[in-house]
């Protein structure tokens, strides 16, 4: 233990601790709200400001998410007023200054970094605080990211055709990634923004604009099957864009993931034996999608236990085992119960290698 003293402080300091720090540190210092709220907007440090803007974000988050699981439903009169006026500095100040930053803090806690806090996880509840706490940010700065979508859309074409398309143009990257955050929250209001994303995929000139204009139109578009069809039809021979597809699919926010999903694997289009194949359509995309994946009849349990107990590659279905269910002490009783069984027939399967029935037993006794 060392202890550092320092003099002559001014009543009321606050400490912006760790500033430019490039290791791995973590700091416990119990900020007030206010004082996070304060960092948030002054500090000049990006990491520091970054972190205080999700600090801020995560206990908002948190307190939603409570009302959710205590039955009271979620509305836009929810959210704490307070903590949607520190995104003013982010959208106001913080993006004339430092677009990239501004647009990173802008990106909410995922589900999965929501329920670490929770004593069970309860990713349904994660979810809809994260949703609603989304779309009062969009509803409240609509006329702003209206403002920054234009703007930036300006920019990243003017650079692109000041560079030509073959050189990497930092500006239009930077525009671009504004652009589409700024787009993704406007895709939270209904569907009175689908013309903003249908425009963008029809015209866009690389896949950056094409996949995140997808994503939008995916969840406000009125038909994500037949769009996911188009796009591969387009892309089916180009195989990284392929995995974008398997990816987009896992990712949907609706009641049909998991029969699309299972439709997927069983279609000649999807390889259980290719890592590729498995990593992007349930690492990158199911599973990174938990309030669907671990829904209340267990049907993505199953649907995961099945890919597992076809492929032919221990490895990767060893570590798609791991990423599933490996939560499963911190999941309610009746989830833990429909994972336990499925794993049981893992370990049970004759035809399971090595690798995944370790990890499966090794999951099972705790």
């Amino acid at each position: 233990e060392q202890t550092f003293v320092f003099q002559n402080v001014p009543k009321g300091a606050v400490p912006s601790l760790l500033r430019g720090f490039s290791a791995p540190v973590i700091c416990n210092y119990d900020y007030s709200n206010a004082e996070l709220m304060h960092l948030m907007k002054h500090d000049e440090d990006g990491f520091n400001l970054y972190e205080a803007g999700q600090r801020i974000v995560r206990m908002e988050l948190a307190r939603l998410a409570k009302i959710h699981q205590g039955g009271e439903e979620l509305s836009l009169y929810s959210v704490d007023k307070e903590t949607l006026s520190a995104f003013d500095s982010i959208i106001f100040n913080l993006m004339k200054t430092d677009p990239t930053l501004a647009a990173e803090m802008l990106v909410l806690p995922g589900q999965s970094e929501i329920v670490q806090d929770m004593g069970v996880y309860d990713f349904q509840a994660a979810k809809a605080a994260r949703d609603i706490l989304r779309k009062s940010i969009a509803r409240i700065h609509s006329g702003s990211f209206i403002d920054l979508y234009d703007d930036n859309t300006e920019v990243a074409e003017k650079a692109e055709r000041e560079s030509g398309a073959s050189v990497i143009n930092v500006e239009a990257m930077r525009a671009r990634k504004v652009q589409n955050i700024a787009l993704s929250y406007l895709g939270t209001l209904d569907s009175q923004f689908v013309y903003l994303a249908k425009d963008q995929y029809d015209g866009a000139k690389n896949m950056t604009n094409e996949f995140a204009a997808l994503q939008v139109l995916l969840e406000i578009g009125g038909n994500p099957d037949e769009l996911l069809e188009q796009f591969y039809q387009k892309w089916k021979n180009e195989d990284l864009v392929v995995y974008k597809w398997m990816r987009a699919q896992g990712l949907m926010d609706d009641d049909k993931v998991l029969e699309r999903i299972e439709k997927l694997v069983s279609s000649d289009r999807f390889d259980t034996d290719m890592p590729a194949h498995l990593y992007n359509t349930f690492s990158f995309g199911l599973l990174a999608n938990p309030a669907r994946f671990h829904d209340a009849e267990g049907r993505g349990y199953k649907l995961l236990a099945d890919v597992i107990k076809g492929s032919k590659n221990p490895y990767a279905a060893a570590r798609l085992l791991k990423e599933g269910f490996g939560c499963l002490p911190n999941m309610d009783a009746a989830r833990q119960s429909m994972m336990r069984e499925q794993l049981e027939i893992i370990v049970s399967n004759p035809e399971t290698g090595n690798s995944p029935r370790e990890a499966a037993e090794k999951i099972l006794r705790g």
